[in-house]
């Protein structure tokens, strides 16, 4: 038996996001004491867990699948930004509204290109962006990546990697002024990871990211000895909470 549940976490005042984490620690923990050097206790982990999900009973006879409701837009791919700025334009009227009719309901958004767009284009465009700052505001709405784009790691010179980050920053700042800026970093979609990337994050002021183009094998191996969640650290001292997706979609 599986039980399914959406993130609610803004009835227990936590992140969309971190709820997920606490659920991601869950699945990678349950049952075990941590793996060495974790620093990882499976029983103190199903009590965060249940916490952040209301107390739902997660076992291993009948697991949870907790469901993260977001969307990931590539600003450039096949078509060019403009055009897929149309596509971004309906998905986001689209989750305004639903979260407006449904108060229970939550939402990630990860692409500050489109969602600052779609803001600005708006009319008014301080009507908008006042009913964003509000779903932000209570919880329901989480913006997560910071950047302007999701930067590519693998190609993506240090100082391209910043400018990611810091036009996003100001996207952000001038078209929701009262949003706080994202804790957490949304790296879903990037061939790869960089070892100098949880450096550069930490420096900007992340304290988390979630990743997800993983090896197979890796990713298999982390699964297996339950490190999907974990301490990502760098050459220069710096280090990030890093939750790694098992699925990444259904």
């Amino acid at each position: 038996m599986w039980g399914i549940h959406t993130l609610r976490g803004e009835r227990r005042g936590v992140s969309v996001v971190a709820a997920w984490l606490a659920a991601v620690l869950f699945c990678c923990c349950a049952g075990a004491s941590g793996g060495k050097g974790s620093g990882l206790e499976g029983a103190g982990t199903r009590e965060w867990a249940g916490a952040a999900f209301g107390g739902a009973a997660c076992t291993r006879l009948a697991p949870c699948v907790h469901v993260v409701p977001h969307s990931h837009h590539d600003p450039g791919w096949r078509q060019t930004y403009d055009r897929y700025a149309v596509d971004g334009e309906k998905i986001h009227r689209a989750v305004l509204i639903a979260l407006e009719e449904e108060p229970s309901r939550t939402f990630v958004l990860g692409d500050v290109a489109f969602l600052t767009k779609f803001v600005t284009n708006s009319a008014p465009a301080e009507h908008v962006a006042a009913r964003v700052e509000k779903l932000v505001a209570e919880g329901r709405l989480e913006v997560t990546g910071g950047g302007f784009v999701s930067p590519d790691e693998g190609l993506s010179p240090l100082e391209g990697l910043v400018a990611a980050y810091n036009e996003g920053r100001r996207a952000l700042s001038d078209a929701l002024p009262n949003a706080p800026y994202p804790k957490t970093a949304w790296q879903i979609d990037p061939f790869g990871h960089a070892s100098s990337t949880p450096a550069v994050l930490a420096h900007l002021g992340f304290d988390s990211v979630v990743l997800n183009r993983v090896p197979v094998d890796d990713k298999r191996r982390m699964r297996r000895e339950k490190r999907l969640l974990f301490r990502w650290g760098s050459s220069h001292n710096s280090s990030i909470l890093a939750a790694t997706y098992d699925r990444y979609a259904v």
